[in-house]
């Protein structure tokens, strides 16, 4: 019967231990993972843009000019 105190313990310790870092850094994680898949894609050719940095258009995907 000691285990299971020990065990509920230790679950309730780190689900707020994991809820306490999702809150902190949620956001930053998915602006992240999101970027990132864009990235790749433009690079792999995949999403067509035009311009440079600050100043880059993601194209329609039927857009004909370049």
């Amino acid at each position: 019967m000691e285990m299971y105190f020990w065990l509920f313990g230790t679950a309730i310790l780190f689900t707020g231990l994991g809820y306490y870092f999702r809150k902190s850094s949620e956001r930053e994680l998915v602006v992240s993972v999101v970027e990132s898949t864009i990235d790749k894609l433009i690079q792999d050719g995949y999403l067509k843009t035009r311009g440079v940095g600050n100043d880059m258009v993601i194209l329609k995907f039927n857009d004909k000019t370049d």
